[in-house]
């Protein structure tokens, strides 16, 4: 259903290209079908949020430091992006790089989390697990 689920084998959750390409394919499948959000506004909830995982492990000092822009038709709300927001993390503000890798493993375990409950599907194929 979804072109970027599962993961590929290849998938490193400690890297931050791999993460952006992530954000960019759905960012893409987001825009690409502007009813989505109108047909299964569920779905389009759940992969908002994890847009929004994938874009913060891209770049864990958000919204601080530097990142490009995303296409503004994906609004900055959901669970995950309320939670990010509030947190006021010093060395996030710094970009420390252990807070980087610590970032993404957080992310990576809740995309885990969501896409197994929500979407019924493992992050990367079930045999590799």
């Amino acid at each position: 259903m979804f072109p970027f689920f599962p993961l590929s084998p290849q998938f490193h959750p400690l890297d931050g290209r791999a993460w952006a390409s992530l954000a960019n394919e759905i960012q893409f499948f987001l825009v690409q079908d502007i009813s989505i959000e109108q047909t299964q506004p569920d779905c389009y909830e759940v992969l908002r949020d994890i847009f929004w995982m994938a874009f913060v492990a891209a770049y864990p000092s958000f919204p601080h430091g530097e990142w490009p822009q995303w296409n503004p038709m994906i609004s900055m709300e959901g669970e995950f992006m309320s939670y990010w927001m509030n947190i006021d993390n010093d060395a996030r503000k710094r970009g420390d790089s252990h807070m980087q890798d610590e970032v993404r493993e957080f992310v990576w375990e809740e995309m885990k989390d969501i896409t197994e409950k929500s979407l019924n599907m493992h992050l990367i194929p079930e045999f590799l697990t």
